[in-house]
C-alpha cells in the first residue's frame, strides 16, 4: 500500500509542477529542432572572418533577395560590409563575351560570399530574377599566393539562349573583397 501512495504522490507532484511550467514559444521549439534562424549564429569564412549571414549558401542556393537587401544596407554604410563580393569588371566581360548576359551586383555578391564561406567541392546555384540568368558555381581549389587566399571555381551561366561553363580564379583583397586573378 505504501508503494501505491508514493506513486500517486509522485504523479500528482509532476502534474502540478508541469502545469505551471511556461510553454516554449514555437520559434524556440523550432530552433531547438534545428529549424529557423538562430539570431546569434555566425558563419566562419575560409579566411577566418565571421559573417552574420550565409544567405542560404549552406543549403546550396544563394538567396538573392537577402543579398540585395544586404547590398543596399552596405551602400548606406560602406564600413559595415555584410556580404562578400567579387569585383566585377573582368568577370562581367567574360560572361558577356560568352553568353551575352550582364552580371549584376547581386550575382557578384553571390559569387563573393560563396568564395568566402564554402569549402572546396561545394556547389551553389541561383537565378537572377531581373535578368533571368541562372548560375551554378562549384569551388574547385583553395590556395595561397604570396600570403593571399585564392580560390578557383567553375561557374555555369545559363540564359534562355545558351549555357556556358567558365573557369575562373579569384584572390581575397581586403575585408570580404575578392578580385579575379589569372
Amino acid at each position: 500500500m505504501k508503494i501505491k501512495n508514493n506513486r500517486c504522490a509522485t504523479a500528482l507532484f509532476l502534474c502540478v509542477v508541469f502545469s505551471f511550467a511556461p510553454a516554449a514559444s514555437p520559434m524556440a521549439l523550432a530552433q531547438n529542432a534545428g529549424i529557423g534562424r538562430v539570431p546569434d549564429k555566425t558563419f566562419l569564412g575560409v579566411t577566418g572572418k565571421s559573417w552574420r549571414e550565409d544567405y542560404d549558401l549552406m543549403r546550396g542556393r544563394c538567396n538573392t533577395a537577402e543579398i540585395s537587401a544586404a547590398l543596399r544596407k552596405s551602400e548606406r554604410a560602406p564600413d559595415s560590409r555584410e556580404v562578400a563580393i567579387i569585383s566585377g569588371t573582368s568577370l562581367g566581360l567574360m560572361v558577356k563575351a560568352k553568353t551575352g548576359a550582364s552580371v549584376e551586383n547581386i550575382d557578384l555578391a553571390c559569387i563573393g560570399h560563396t568564395l568566402e564561406l564554402l569549402n572546396t567541392g561545394k556547389t551553389v546555384g541561383w537565378t537572377n530574377q531581373s535578368t533571368s540568368v541562372g548560375y551554378r558555381l562549384t569551388l574547385t581549389r583553395s590556395y595561397m599566393l604570396h600570403d593571399i587566399s585564392c580560390r578557383t571555381y567553375v561557374v555555369r551561366v545559363s540564359t534562355d539562349k545558351k549555357t556556358e561553363t567558365l573557369n575562373a580564379s579569384a584572390c581575397r583583397h581586403g575585408d570580404g573583397l575578392w578580385a579575379m586573378s589569372s
